[in-house]
């Protein structure tokens, strides 16, 4: 029954791990060789990675032990279902971080035996031993029971479900079947093995898509199925007998583990299949033996594998079963490991204890990763590459290092370190995903291998190994060399290619390649440089232009782009011509008439045009149609003239009539031939052309013949291109050698010669067929032929005829093309369409232009030309006009500019590097750059084809210049035609006008610079009577006016005398002029003038006058008018005050009158009248009238001198008063009451009256009598002021006021009747006068002295008058005490305002200055020890102070009336009561009867008479003093002085060899003169205490006097220690200030002393006899240092720890009850004696009153002193 007890243990309970990452799904084909069904593409083995495994302890039911039994886990291990045996079931879905339990079956202990997860972590399953089965098909929120084996209980084995939860298989115990649900549960049925004998199934597993099952059975077989369950097959391991314990496999079902049980029945082995269980292998994950294997587990991937044992090791493998190694969760090395279960993801692991605790683990290893896209590499350059890693999955560790690796290709894996290898990465976090990465550095054209990889904490994992190509390098620019008309040398620059790289040239233009032999062809030619060397191509088209380039392919024939392009050009010099602003203008041969325009040719420049009127005349222009000549090669008579032509050169004219003959001139039409080709008879002659020379001529007739002549007209034959038949030749042309020849017969072909007309050939352009050719054309050199069809196309070849394109100027429609005409270059081409439109092209026919000479309009265009240099064009309209096309190379002419227009028209091969224009005065020959008086416009850069300008600037006015365009290549120069043109005249400037007269003008002309050659001509206007303006031109020689514009050069015009004219009329002259091109200026601005005479007597205006200076003149009357003139009079007048007949001047320009009234005059003037007509255009001749003077006499002059001041009481003696042109002079006063002592003086004195003084000043006035003629006095004023003194008062402070504070405010008032108060002084007692602040009430603020003070006031003027002075004396009731650092004894003799010790201590105590203060009746000490039992301050007292830097204490009050203080025996801090230092027998006055001592302990000084020293003489006010009387005193001090010395400090004691602290408590040694002898070699004396601190020292003189020590106790208020406390021995010590060595003293007190014991006592008294020096000094520092007392201060109880002294080893004894120690009031007194027996003794202080205690511990003769604050105030 062993079989049976497999079922029923609890261990039985199986984990199998069905969850993926991804669903596998593979195509079912072949049969492995058990039957069992394999996918046709199944999975690579993976490579085996290094891994570890971090373990932590999970707690889902707290902190203690459970019988964990089953665990199912999602694939991305963060959904766990883990049950235990008897108790609960426990679900997480964060990875373990947190759970809670879950109840399929309520809230109660149940047998969990088997759950399963599927790998989306949706679909749960959960068996109960002995029980129900329960799913959750929503992550574990919801069961529901499921009964595949009906309603009973059941001891549910094992579990697996799909990734999707679709699929459940299940065993159980008792059922030889198992059940299989394919829709999560709803419906079951039975599935196995079929075999005769079934034995239950086991353990169960199947792949996450539910395909491959796994199962096994008690017997020795596992079982598979690989099809969803349908059919299985069994699988035998070969061994006789074997128990499944359990089995698990991966999610595409290709892996499988299975582990036995180890009894007497089987052996514990474990067994792993790698081909979806076919084959078995076993595998040892604890050597060869056998094992108690209780449970196995499986990742998704089949390459994590978990095997646990049965009270033994947990063991790992990350490499599908080949190597495994020990893992240890928490430690734990031997535990039954009842559930574990491993993650589809690989990462994820779960291992429980059975009895014991749950472990969730995370493999760490190294990630796994791959290339990341397709196609792996991309964005490759020559020398980078870039891809994409992914890390498929981190492996328990995200990735710290990612990257890739590359090397030469090697077809190898290598590693990052290997030879060659170089690295790119990237360091930071990274999970699964891709990752960039790109390779740099790289060399061109190399094949590379390259790995990615990503490193994690448990180490680095490589993609597989992949490879490419870098491009190469794009090639540098190629090098030509040798360039010739028709060769060049190339040599490719591989930019650092491998050598084995292959190359192709080609030149970009035409997209062919270098052949091998040199040749240009279509074919690519791929060579290495090296073998392409520096070739040399040939055949080459000289003057085209050639870019040739590289480009390189790499190993895997990846071809670069190509190189930069290398550009060469068989070269010759650029063309240029003139390019220009071009226009259409009428032009009019036979005057503004319309005419039948019937035909018109122009020569190759277009300066000569000939134009026939059909039914009229023969027209002839040699200036481009500017002028015409009528010619008459047939008699004055009207014919029918149909054809003209004119040679290139102009040479020869050509004129045919309708049904008549044909005419011939060769100069210029002056006469004319008869020429007869078709013999003496009349031909219908309707197409003429002529060669350049004129020597080719070709005639049509439009009725049968063509005929030919090539010696000018001399000869002609019939030629007939389309055979011996007759035709209508309409139309013939002619190139400019006459070599070729056109011909157009309508209804029939197009015929072209080649050879002077001796072959013809037929072209076709429009086909095989007849059209009706209406007009041909050919360029110059016979390339460009033109042809247009009536009622057809129009036709262009550009290649000789051979190849024909059609032309749609006007789209694409039959027009009746009339005329064509073509320029020698063949751009630009001009077709007419009858009753139509004209069309232009300047490309060839690439674009055209509607031209609109006569507007937007239909016209009858009849004829065209253009000449052969494209500039100049011609056309005619039937009925109608002519119009020329001017093409101006030169515009914007000005008088000394233009601009001129050029343009290349080819580089010929090679771009221009200079090009521009150059001119010259007009020679009518060519000239070039260099040559004499020629002129260079030019400009640099590189220049292709094209049109430009320059300004030509710095010309002559009206010159006429020769000029050329040129460019400049590297052949050489490349001139155009010259051209001429003039510059414009200047506008001449305003003719002058002289000698006008009655009848007549002389005019001269302005020429304004223009050359003497320029002619002008003179208009003249004027109103005829009607206001309608005439215009006549002046007649030179005559002078007459005439219709008729005469022009003539200046030199002939000269001076010129226009007669004839009317009297009284105006007329206008105006000029203009025309330079050498008969280009006219516009007229200048017209001068005018009026044909009138002026008076010769300019008439009277009176007779002189005298008057006073300052008086108005009388008018200037007109006595006697101006006579004997023509026109109407003008007058002005004229003013000079030279004489009378110097320095005359306008008036101004309104002084026109006949009669003038002068203003008031500044000098004596003489006046005179001008009178003119008002024709004239100035003054010039004008008549004068007589010359009037206007004298004037001075006027009186009075000045009663400067204002002045005086002071009052003074008197004024007037010195700088003056007068002139008087006849006497009077003072006066304005409302003055003084009085002159002569006022008809000019210079007395005057004395102020009451009135004067009381207002503060007088206005004097001077008055001086006139001299006839002048009738009026004159008065001047001045102002006396009189000055008065200032007034001063003080208000405050009242006279013998009492004050107690400083600073005291003064303030007052001051008054000055002049309002003139300037400052106030105010002067303290014999000080300096300082200034106050503000005037008429004023203030400041002084610091007075303690005592009686005087103040005084005075005030001051601005003219420094003083007022009287003024005082008050005050008295200051304060004193300021200077309280020095550390202790003192100080006192007051005034009794404060406000005696609160607070309030008057504040300062010091906000400075933080303040240490403490004691007194007879308290303590204050400000914070941190916050006590106050002073209270208040009191004046008949003395204080102790300490102070942490110096200070002072202000205090104000009244002082004592009574100063006589009694003072009983004893110890007192006395005070000072007086403000003036006081010898001491004066306050006391038996100081040797009645005192002990006093001390001032600041300066050291005591009046000891016991001790014999008596350094304190005198008392000082502020200080106090420490006094023990020996009997009751009264201590009497004298009054208050008015000035105080105001405590007068003395200075410390001179610093000596130790830091020594001074306190309030002193114990006083009196060193005797005996004792001072001992010491020979001492300077100073020291007192110290146990510890060695010096509490005290004096220095020794050798004076035979005794010496004052001043030992110093602890201060009991301070918390640090700074004294001898009371009672401790004094130690001495002697300083030699020569050896600078201190020695040990042995003192003899003198018994006769209070204290002869060596002991310190506060107000002790000791006398020292002797010394004794050693070299020793006692050294109890560590005692000391041994005592801790603490908290201080304290509150309730205070400890003492002893923390190093040990009694034993001190070298103490008799210590049986231990340590002694005494508390101590501040005064000496003890409060309590206690022992310490222990490390810590703890005392009580609750019972005591606040304030400063003494602690006093002693061991034999050693002694420990220590403060203690007390602070336990009682709220």
């Amino acid at each position: 029954m062993k079989k049976f007890r497999l079922f029923t243990m609890t261990w039985l309970a199986m984990l199998l791990v069905s969850a993926t990452t991804s669903v596998f799904s593979a195509k079912v084909g072949t049969f492995g060789g058990n039957g069992i069904p394999l996918p046709d593409n199944p999975p690579d083995s993976k490579a085996p990675v290094s891994s570890s495994v971090n373990w932590n302890e999970v707690k889902p039911a707290g902190d203690i032990d459970e019988l964990w039994q089953t665990s199912g886990i999602s694939a991305d291990g963060q959904t766990i279902l883990v049950g235990t045996y008897e108790g609960r079931l426990y679900l997480t879905t964060d990875g373990g971080m947190n759970w809670a339990e879950t109840q399929p079956a309520g809230d109660t202990d149940i047998l969990w035996n088997c759950v399963t997860v599927s790998g989306d972590g949706l679909t749960m399953l959960a068996g109960i031993e002995g029980g129900r089965l329960y799913l959750s098909a929503d992550g574990g929120n919801n069961w529901s029971e499921k009964q595949p084996a009906g309603d009973n209980d059941q001891l549910w084995i094992s579990l697996a479900v799909s990734f999707d939860g679709t699929t459940i298989l299940i065993s159980c115990d008792g059922n030889n079947s198992m059940y299989l649900s394919t829709d999560q549960g709803l419906s079951w049925k039975t599935t196995g093995y079929d075999t005769p004998d079934p034995v239950p199934y086991t353990w169960v597993s199947m792949s996450s898509n539910g395909n491959y099952m796994l199962a096994t059975n008690q017997n020795e077989y596992i079982f598979i199925s690989g099809n969803g369950g349908e059919t299985w097959v069994s699988v035998d391991v070969a061994l006789d007998w074997w128990e499944w314990v359990s089995a698990s496999m991966s999610a595409d079902g290709s892996t499988m583990i299975a582990a036995t049980l180890n009894d007497n029945q089987s052996n514990g082995r474990v067994f792993i299949s790698t081909d979806y269980g076919v084959n078995w292998t076993e595998t040892q994950p604890y050597g060869d033996n056998d094992l108690d294997w209780l449970r196995v587990a499986i990742s998704g991937d089949g390459s994590v594998m978990l095997a646990g044992m049965d009270d033994g090791a947990l063991f790992i493998s990350t490499d599908k079963g080949g190597n495994w190694s020990e893992t240890k969760p928490d430690g734990h090395n031997y535990d039954e490991w009842r559930t574990i279960s491993v993650a589809s993801n690989g990462i994820d692991l779960l291992a429980g204890i059975y009895d014991g605790r749950l472990y969730k683990g995370i493999i760490t290893a190294p990630p796994n990763v791959i290339f990341g896209q397709t196609p792996v590499f991309d964005q490759i350059t020559f020398n980078s590459a870039h891809t994409k890693g992914e890390i498929t999955s981190t492996n328990g560790a995200d990735a710290t290092n990612v990257g890739g690796i590359i090397y030469t290709y090697t077809n190898t894996d290598k590693s990052i370190g290997d030879t060659g290898v170089t690295q790119e990465d990237s360091t930071g976090t990274f999970g699964t995903g891709e990752f960039p990465v790109s390779f740099t550095g790289l060399s061109a054209n190399t094949r590379y291998n390259a790995r990615i990889y990503a490193t994690n904490s448990a180490g680095t994992g490589y993609s597989a190994r992949s490879d490419f190509w870098t491009l190469a390098n794009v090639p540098e620019t190629p090098t030509l060399n040798n360039v010739t008309a028709t060769t060049l040398d190339i040599t490719i620059d591989a930019n650092g290619n491998p050598d084995s790289t292959l190359f192709a040239i080609q030149d970009s233009i035409n997209s062919t390649y270098v052949q091998a032999d040199g040749s240009l062809a279509a074919t690519t030619v791929w060579k290495t440089a090296t073998a392409w060397g520096t070739k040399t191509i040939a055949g080459l088209t000289t003057g085209t232009t050639y870019f040739f380039r590289v480009k390189a392919k790499n190993g895997v024939g990846t071809e670069t782009t190509f190189s930069s392009a290398a550009m060469a050009v068989p070269v010759a010099k650029p063309i240029v011509s003139e390019f220009g602003n071009s226009f259409w203008s009428e032009t009019q041969p036979a005057g503004d008439n319309p005419k039948n325009w019937m035909t018109v040719s122009i020569s190759a420049d277009g300066m000569t045009m000939l134009a026939a009127d059909f039914m009229g005349r023969l027209y002839l222009s040699k200036d481009k149609g500017n002028t015409w000549l009528e010619k008459q090669p047939d008699g004055d008579s009207d014919l029918l003239w149909s054809s003209v032509s004119v040679s290139g050169d102009g040479s020869t004219l050509l004129a045919g009539i309708q049904q008549g003959r044909l005419y011939l001139s060769t100069d210029n039409g002056d006469t004319w031939t008869e020429t007869q080709p078709a013999g003496n008879v009349n031909a219908k002659w309707i197409s003429l052309a002529t060669s350049t020379n004129g020597a080719t001529i070709l005639a049509g007739t439009d009725d049968s013949t063509l005929y030919l002549s090539v010696n000018q007209g001399g000869f002609w034959s019939e030629v007939q291109p389309g055979g011996d038949y007759d035709y209508q030749w309409r139309s013939v042309s002619v190139s400019g050698d006459g070599t070729r020849l056109l011909a157009a017969a309508k209804n029939k072909r197009l015929y072209f010669s080649t050879d002077h007309g001796i072959n013809w050939n037929e072209l076709r352009p429009a086909g095989d067929v007849d059209k009706k050719w209406q007009t041909v054309a050919l360029s110059k050199d016979g390339n460009v032929l033109a042809a247009g069809v009536e009622n057809g196309r129009l036709y262009l070849s550009t290649d000789g005829g051979v190849n024909w394109s059609e032309q749609q100027p006007a789209g694409n429609a039959d027009k009746k093309w009339w005329k064509i005409a073509v320029s020698g270059d063949g751009s630009r081409i001009l077709a007419a369409v009858l009753q139509g439109r004209l069309y232009e092209t300047n490309d060839s026919g690439a674009n055209w232009s509607e031209a609109q000479p006569a507007g937007n309009a239909d016209k009858q265009w009849s004829c065209i030309a253009v000449s052969a240099n494209s500039l100049i064009s011609v056309t005619g309209i039937v009925f109608e006009r002519l119009y020329v096309y001017d093409f101006k190379g030169v515009d914007s002419i000005s008088t000394n500019s233009a601009r001129g227009n050029g343009k290349i028209q080819s580089t010929e091969g090679a771009d221009v590097s200079n090009r521009g224009f150059i001119l010259y005065p007009f020679t009518g020959v060519d000239k070039n750059i260099g040559d004499t008086d020629v002129v260079n416009v030019d400009e640099n850069g590189v220049f292709g084809n094209g049109v430009f300008t320059s300004a030509l600037t710095g010309l002559s006015v009206n010159t006429h210049y020769n000029i050329r365009t040129h460019a400049t290549n590297s052949i050489g120069i490349g001139y155009s035609d010259r051209k001429n043109f003039w510059t414009l005249a200047n506008v001449p400037g305003q003719p002058t006008l002289d000698n006008v007269s009655a009848t007549s003008i002389d005019v001269t002309l302005d020429t304004n610079s223009n050359p003497a050659y320029t002619e002008f001509a003179i208009r003249v206007t004027y109103d005829d009577g009607s206001k309608a303006i005439v215009s006549k031109y002046l007649k030179s020689g005559t002078g007459s006016l005439q219709d008729s514009i005469d022009w003539q050069t200046n030199s002939v015009w000269g001076t010129i005398t226009a007669g004839g004219l009317e009297t009284g009329k105006e007329y206008t002259f105006a000029v203009k002029a025309r330079n050498g091109d008969f280009v006219e200026t516009a007229f200048c601005t017209g001068e005018s003038a009026i044909t009138c005479s002026n008076p010769t007597n300019g008439g009277e205006i009176g007779t002189n006058q005298n008057i006073c200076e300052g008086s108005t003149p009388g008018k200037l009357t007109n006595e006697a008018g101006a006579s004997n003139y023509a026109g109407t009079l003008e007058y002005k007048w004229q003013y000079s005050t030279t004489s009378d007949t110097e320095g005359f001047a306008d008036i101004d320009p309104t002084a026109t009158d006949e009669e003038y009234s002068p203003g008031v005059l500044n000098d004596s003037t003489w006046f005179k009248r001008l009178a003119r007509v008002d024709c004239k255009p100035d003054w010039t001749g004008a008549a004068e009238s007589n010359v009037v003077k206007i004298n004037l006499a001075p006027a009186p002059v009075a000045f009663a001198g400067s204002d002045a001041s005086i002071v009052e009481g003074k008197t004024y003696t007037l010195t700088d008063a003056s007068a002139e042109n008087y006849i006497s002079v009077t003072w006066m006063t304005t409302l003055g009451d003084g009085t002159f002592n002569c006022e008809i003086l000019l210079n007395p004195t005057y004395t102020p009256g009451d009135n004067d003084k009381l207002t503060g000043s007088v206005e004097i006035c001077l008055l001086a009598s006139p001299v006839s003629p002048c009738a009026t006095g004159v008065v001047d004023t001045m102002n006396l002021a009189i000055w008065r003194h200032p007034s001063v008062e003080i208000t405050s402070p009242g006279q013998k006021d009492v004050l107690y504070s400083n600073p005291v405010t003064i303030t007052g008032t001051a008054d000055d009747a002049d309002d003139n108060l300037n400052i106030i002084e105010v002067k303290l007692n014999s000080g300096n006068w300082q200034t106050t602040t503000g005037t008429t009430n004023w203030t400041i603020d002084l610091d007075l002295l303690p005592g009686k003070n005087t103040l005084e006031a005075r005030a001051k003027d601005a003219t420094n008058l003083y007022s009287d002075t003024v005082n008050v004396s005050v008295t200051l009731s304060i004193q300021v005490i200077t309280i020095p650092q550390g202790w003192s004894y100080i006192s007051s003799y005034l009794k404060p305002s406000d005696s609160n010790i607070v309030n008057m201590w504040a300062d010091i105590v906000g400075a933080n200055h303040l240490g403490i203060l004691t007194g007879v009746q308290g303590i204050y000490a400000p914070p941190p020890l916050c006590i106050n039992t002073l209270g208040n301050w009191d004046v008949l007292k003395g204080y102790k102070v300490k102070m942490s830097v110096q200070d002072e204490l202000i205090v104000s009050g009244d002082s004592l009336v009574d100063k006589t203080v009694p003072f009983s025996a004893g110890v007192h801090l006395i005070p000072v009561l007086t403000n003036q230092t006081t010898p001491l027998d004066e306050v006391i006055l038996s100081p040797a009867t009645d005192v002990l001592y006093m001390l001032d302990i600041y300066s050291n000084l005591v009046y000891w008479p016991g001790g014999e020293i008596n350094t304190l003489t005198e008392l000082v006010p502020g200080k106090g003093y420490l006094a023990n009387f020996k009997n009751p005193v009264t201590l009497t001090y004298p009054p208050l002085s008015n000035f105080s010395v105001d405590n007068a400090t003395s200075l410390p004691p001179e610093p000596g060899p130790w830091a020594c602290n001074r306190t309030s408590n002193v114990h006083l040694i009196s060193v005797s003169f005996e004792a001072i002898k001992d010491l020979q070699n001492a300077g100073y004396i020291g007192a110290f205490d146990s510890q060695g601190y010096c509490v005290g020292y004096a220095a020794l003189e050798k004076s035979g006097q005794n010496i004052l020590l001043t030992v110093f106790g602890d201060e009991p208020l301070t918390t640090e220690n700074d004294g001898l406390a009371e009672g401790e021995l004094i130690h001495f010590r002697s300083f030699n200030i020569n050896e600078n060595t201190e020695k040990e003293l042995t003192p003899t007190f003198n018994p006769s002393f209070t204290n002869a014991d060596g002991l310190f006592y506060v107000n002790g008294l000791s006398g020292i006899s002797g010394f004794k020096e050693s070299s020793t000094v006692i050294d109890e520092n560590d005692f000391a240092a041994s005592v801790e007392v603490y908290p201080n201060p304290a509150k309730d109880v205070v400890s003492i720890t002893l923390t190093g002294f040990n009694p034993e080893t001190s070298g103490l004894s008799g210590l049986k009850k231990g340590l002694t120690a005494t508390l101590l009031t501040a005064e000496g007194k003890v409060v309590k004696t206690f022992y310490i027996t222990g490390k810590i003794t703890s005392i009580d202080i609750s019972s005591l009153n606040p304030g400063m205690y003494l602690l006093k511990i002693t061991a034999e003769d050693k002694i420990f002193i220590k403060r203690l604050i007390v602070n336990n105030f009682k709220n």
